[in-house]
């Protein structure tokens, strides 16, 4: 399958589309609050800096596992067989940010 040009089904797609965008969007709302309050605690930054690390290797995860069956039109997540070409991109940025957040949420300087 080449995922470049083959198509979802808006309906299948939008539960698992909806759940991220509800988490990412929560996160950010967090972000604006945590700023618009003037909390320059390292807990508070730190819990964020975590949460972010967790959107980010769940993001990972789904994009590693994502898989779709045209036939039956249903989403599941599993390992993969073969990986496409977006996910060759895709899960080495993921990772980056991940690994430089966690340098990030370990460094204290960082919080200054």
């Amino acid at each position: 399958m080449n995922i470049e040009t083959f198509k979802i089904p808006m309906d299948v797609a939008w539960p698992v589309l909806k759940w991220i965008f509800i988490i990412i969007g929560s996160y950010t709302v967090i972000n604006i609050a945590v700023m618009w309050m003037g909390f320059k605690s390292m807990t508070v930054k730190g819990t964020i800096m975590l949460f972010k690390i967790l959107i980010s290797a769940g993001l990972f995860g789904l994009t590693l596992t994502f898989q779709y069956n045209p036939d039956g039109q249903e989403i599941y997540f599993k390992w993969p067989e073969e990986i496409t070409l977006i996910q060759m991109f895709l899960l080495p940025i993921l990772f980056i940010d991940m690994c430089t957040s966690i340098i990030d949420l370990l460094d204290p300087d960082s919080y200054k």
